[in-house]
């Protein structure tokens, strides 16, 4: 199903008094504390790059998968990736004892589902059909050949000596590895060398030697070509990180990587995009992306501005920012971690890691209304949009009192075709009806609001 979310970018073919509305996310409560295993306190960086994925047949149950990086990073294994889980739809999670590994003192009950070396550094899991895949794994520098040298746009007077991709290398430090799994617990390689990795590029844009994995790659299924979407990031300069994707049908032959398009505009200058936080949108073939975002000045690389970027896309390549939400001046402090349906069907939940690289970190669960992350707002005005001919389609709205809605269908002469349909109240999915005997292709959708407020339109 196709679905329109508004917001300030959104074109209109004609409107009059009306105003786009960013919505807040509601707060609900803590749903899980790190650092509450010993093995889970040696370093700031537990905690981060959590993950929450739904099993779609049972949709109370979920796990959250999260790094932790131990043993005072004394052997070059010291990151694995634990797991928590939920049978309330994320009100609560809780650590389940396995036995697959063993901790850092040697503790063969815990919670840790891998521990392979740089794959832990950013394990991303995600769901595919019926079955589970991750991936992670890095691509470092290699001081003891020049055999792959690129330019280090971070730092350009340096040179970067890449690991060679094309060879399996045990440490997982050549690119990112390809993982799946029958229960969530159990990981094992599905190629055993990487499926994808630095020394890619594409003509006169994504250059060689800007792709890095140093943060949370993600995987999404595009399911209008039934291709998948990878994004990871690409450091352009000194604080500045790009958001890039690249296609592939099969995880072995990859399209050229390209920077994301965003509206507004990326500024190359001093905008950090530090990873996707993309998601399919449930019951749609949209995508939605809750994206860690920060500007910098130089010198001194000082963060003058933050927040979590809430963006929305068709295609999964062009992107318009639907809201900014927790603005601040500290880059690290919110990271995405979830995105599922709730169980009245009316909300989202968003869970949240909170206070990223502090002693204090959780993950919160967050709660607000199916496309309610905008809307378009009137007392008294109008938005004209065009739109496929459709047998139905479905409204999300909410009405003041004494206020409503009248929907009328125009052709492409801006002729009415339908008597207007008038609606009060406050629906998450109302069904309109297009007459059956209108065959015209392209037509319009003119909404007329009063005292009332529409967050989307799917059809």
């Amino acid at each position: 199903m196709n679905k329109i979310l508004f917001s300030n970018y959104t074109s209109f073919e004609e409107s009059s008094n009306i105003q786009i509305v960013c919505h807040q996310l509601q707060r609900e409560n803590t749903v899980f504390i790190f650092r509450e295993r010993s093995y889970e306190c040696e370093h700031m960086t537990s905690g981060s790059y959590s993950n929450i994925i739904q099993d779609k047949n049972n949709p109370a149950n979920l796990k959250l998968y999260y790094r932790v990086c131990c043993d005072k990073r004394q052997n070059e294994n010291h990151q694995f990736t634990c797991v928590a889980v939920s049978d309330d739809y994320g009100a609560h999670f809780h650590r389940p004892e396995l036995s697959l590994y063993s901790t850092p003192d040697n503790h063969t009950t815990n919670n840790i589902i891998l521990k392979d070396f740089f794959t832990n550094h950013n394990f991303s899991v995600f769901k595919d059909g019926n079955r589970l895949l991750g991936i992670g794994g890095t691509h470092n520098n290699d001081k003891n050949s020049k055999e792959f040298e690129v330019v280090d746009y971070v730092w350009p007077e340096e040179k970067k000596n890449l690991f060679n991709p094309y060879i399996n290398n045990t440490e997982h430090s050549n690119g990112l590895y390809l993982y799946q799994s029958a229960d969530g617990y159990k990981w094992k390689l599905v190629h055993d060398i990487p499926i994808f990795h630095s020394l890619t590029d594409s003509l006169n844009e994504v250059k060689l030697g800007m792709v890095a994995f140093d943060t949370l790659p993600k995987v999404i299924r595009n399911y209008k070509n039934n291709k998948y979407l990878l994004y990871t990031r690409a450091n352009v300069a000194l604080d500045v990180r790009a958001l890039i994707y690249s296609e592939t049908e099969d995880f072995k032959n990859w399209a050229e990587p390209h920077f994301i398009n965003i509206v507004p505009e990326f500024n190359y200058n001093e905008d950090n995009i530090y990873f996707s936080g993309a998601f399919n949108y449930p019951n749609s073939t949209a995508f939605i992306a809750f994206s860690p975002f920060f500007k910098t000045r130089q010198p001194g690389r000082i963060t003058y501005y933050a927040a979590t970027k809430i963006m929305w896309s068709n295609d999964g390549k062009n992107w318009i920012t639907l809201n900014h939400i927790f603005e601040r001046k500290e880059r690290y402090k919110y990271d995405i971690a979830g995105f599922i349906e709730a169980e009245n069907n009316k909300e989202f939940y968003i869970f949240f890691h909170e206070n990223v690289y502090k002693s204090n970190n959780n993950i919160a669960r967050y709660r607000i209304r199916k496309d309610g992350f905008t809307s378009v707002y009137s007392k008294n005005g109008f938005f004209v949009i065009k739109v496929p001919e459709c047998n139905n389609y479905f409204i999300n709205y909410r009405t003041e009192a004494n206020g409503h809605i009248e929907i009328e269908f125009l052709d492409t002469n801006k002729n009415s075709i339908q008597e207007k349909i008038r609606l009060s109240g406050d629906e998450i999915s109302r069904k309109i009806e297009l007459g059956p005997d209108i065959l015209l292709g392209k037509i319009f959708m003119k909404i007329y609001i009063t005292y009332a407020q529409i967050y989307g339109i799917s059809y």
